[in-house]
Formats: C-alpha cells, structure tokens, sequence
C-alpha cells in the first residue's frame, strides 16, 4: 500500500472509532471500509492467520443467525438483521489488510490514545461543571460526557483500559504518569454509574496483567496489587464526596441479598427479562426465535404479572444479559458458537508473540462480547459495530512481526 492509501485507511478506522460517540454517524466510513473490503475480498488470492481468523469468527457467528431465521416467529425482520450483518466481513478485512501496514497500527493506535484523553478530560469537566465542553449536561446522575444522551461513555473506556495502560507503558512512561494518566481514566468510569463498565474494566485488567506477567506469579502480584489500591483510593474518595456514586452502591447491594424482588430491584428489573428469556429458551432451545426477535416474542412468554408487562405494556428489545440474548435468539447452536469465539479470542490474545499495543484491541472486542454483559445488545448494530471494529484491529495487532512480514 502506498503512503496515500495507509492515510486514507487510517482515516477512516479511526473516523469510525471517533463516530461512535454519536448515535448512527459511524455508519458511514463503515459502509465505505465495507466496500472497499468486498473490492479487496474479491482479488484477494491468499488469506493469511489473521485474515482466516476473521472468517472463522464470522461465520461462528453469522451461520447460527441464518439457522435461526428458519423458526423465527418475525422472519422479515430477522432476515433483515442477518443480512445487514453481513458487511461485518468485508469491513472487518479491509481493516486487518489495512492494519498490515505498521504506520497504520501506529496512527490508529495514537488516535485512540488522544480520543481516550479527551474523552476522560471532557468527562471530568462535565462532572464538576454540570455541562462538558460541547455544553452537554449531565445525564441524570451519571456522566455521559461527549456521548450524551447515551450512556456509553464507561463502557467505552473500559473495554479498551487494557490497550490504554499497555501503550503508555511500551513508550516509556514511568509508574507515576502511567498513574497520573489512569487515576482520571478509572475515576470516569466509576462516575459513569454503569456496573457493567466496572466489571468489563475489572475483568480486562486481570487479562492484562496475565498476558504481560507470562506465568509470572511475582509480577502478576505487583501489578494487581497496583491496581487494586489505585482502584481503593478512587472509590473510598468518591464513597466521601459523590452522593450518586454512594447512592449506585448502596443499590447494587441487593444484588447480594438472596431476595428475588430485591436483587430484581437492583439489577433494575432484568430478572422480569431474564425470566422471560428463559421461557423462550424452553420453547425454541435448538434454532432459538430469530435476530433481535426477543422484542416481538415478550409478551407472549410474560407472565401478566411481569414488571415491564404491568408497568409499560411492553418488554426490552433485548433480555440485557449478552449470553442469554444469544441464547434466546440462536439456540444452543448460536449459544456454542459463541463460545467457541470467546475461547479462540483468549487463546489467541495469551499465545501471541507480538510485543504490539494493538493486540490489546483484541481483548477490547473480547471484553465487549463478555457473557456477564447486561447493557447493549449482541446483535444490535451499535455494539456489533464497536466489537468488530475492534476485533479486526485485534486480529491483525496480535500477529508476530514475523507474521506481519509474509
């Protein structure tokens, strides 16, 4: 590739990347990457690791929501979502063949630093002046900074806290920038209110501290231990001075009570949704209902008592817990397929041989297709969008210099 065509490819990745703070803006450079990718795709003679690793994933996923439009009980619509995501493939191919390029991982990987800076700067400035600096106020309670209205902005950072702290730490920063530079990161997304986001930021910061300590035990101890009391003296400062934080902690606490209506209550009814999910695996388990079908399936499989039947007439697009809406949707087959791809991710991210910051992207996608996850939908195309995105960064940062070099 030319020097043009790497700054043109860069452009529009992390064009991307920027536009996800925005509700459908990113669709754009996406539908261009998408076919530029089906250009290349179709003269491309020899696919590399990476590239059939794309295709794996892909078709781990994609195959199951093909079966699934067969017993779909909305057949239009979920052929519609199967074939929408189909353009995952091509756009996810011209990134990997783009990224082959290292001052294209280099550029990309830059831009994402500095969005990463302004994006926790603009949060900070939100917090404590009401309004961030495009003027945008506080969502409720919670800090939603250049995302607003959606509350997007600690799931966004934390699923790519992994690749943030690895960059600064490869260029050279000392322990006590590194510290500077994280203290805000984490205390964003702590202010975010979103629980999710702690768990996906708890969760990849174990990942990254077993992937750099290779079966270190002294070194994985430092660098938890690090992190655990960075992560004490942000929540003890924010339990004596944010009444909101105090407040989403006190409410998580029922989480742990062992009473049905209270740890409802405190996972903000998803157990009403997950009760109906389950009654839809019961009676779709093999091929499940269908892509996104959980919306037109809800109230006939709620019970008349249901929280969001009795209250709004009406269910969630989606069950709000990632590896039940996979479930519910395409059946054990799409259930294991899943899984598969969440092992090949992990085992890919802990045998690489690359010293790369870009392979952390890789987990960036693996933190976003986390089973635990309760907040945006597997096959929505928002977050379909952030995962692959990430993913094919992913794939191509994990290979060796080697491998990049064939």
């Amino acid at each position: 590739m030319t020097l043009k065509n790497d700054v043109i490819a860069a452009a529009l990745i992390v064009s991307t990347i920027i536009l996800f703070v925005t509700e459908n803006l990113f669709h754009y450079p996406i539908a261009v990457m998408s076919i530029l990718g089906c250009i290349q795709m179709a003269g491309q003679k020899v696919f590399d690791q990476s590239l059939k690793h794309l295709c794996w994933i892909f078709f781990a996923v994609w195959l199951p929501m093909v079966l699934a439009c067969f017993g779909s009980s909305n057949p239009l619509h979920s052929c519609k979502t199967t074939i929408a995501y189909l353009h995952f493939l091509p756009m996810g191919f011209y990134i990997s063949v783009s990224c082959l390029q290292e001052r294209v991982r280099v550029m990309v990987g830059r831009a994402i630093i500095f969005l990463c800076f302004v994006l926790v700067l603009d949060a900070c400035f939100q917090f404590f002046s009401g309004r961030n600096l495009l003027g945008y106020p506080l969502q409720g309670d919670s800090v939603t900074g250049m995302f607003h209205p959606k509350q997007r902005l600690g799931l966004f950072l934390a699923i790519l806290a992994p690749f943030f702290i690895h960059f600064l730490w490869k260029r050279g920063w000392g322990l006590t920038l590194i510290l500077m530079s994280a203290l805000p990161y984490l205390f964003v997304i702590l202010v975010s209110l979103k629980r999710n986001s702690w768990l996906m930021l708890f969760i990849g910061l174990m990942i990254f501290a077993f992937i750099e300590c290779k079966g270190s035990f002294g070194k994985f101890s430092r660098i938890v231990g690090v992190a655990s009391f960075v992560i004490f003296l942000v929540v003890s400062a924010l339990f004596t001075s944010s009444p909101t934080f105090t407040k989403q902690m006190q409410h998580s606490y029922g989480l742990l009570s062992g009473n049905a209506q209270e740890m409802d209550r405190s996972s903000n009814y998803r157990l009403a949704l997950w009760d109906v999910g389950l009654n839809m695996v019961e009676d779709n388990p093999i091929l499940g209902i269908g892509p996104r079908g959980y919306r037109y399936d809800f109230k006939k499989y709620a019970d008349p008592e249901n929280f969001w039947v009795k209250n709004f007439d009406s269910g969630q697009t989606h069950p709000h817990l990632m590896s039940l809406e996979i479930l519910v949707e395409t059946g054990i087959i799409g259930f294991s397929m899943y899984l598969f791809v969440l092992m090949l991710l992990l085992k890919i991210s802990i045998n690489s041989a690359s010293s790369d910051s870009a392979k952390f992207w890789i987990i960036a996608a693996f933190l976003a297709w986390l089973p635990l996850n309760t907040h945006l939908a597997f096959y929505g195309s928002y977050w379909a969008s952030v995962a692959w995105t990430f993913l094919a960064l992913g794939l191509r940062g994990a290979q060796s210099p080697a491998d990049h070099s064939k």
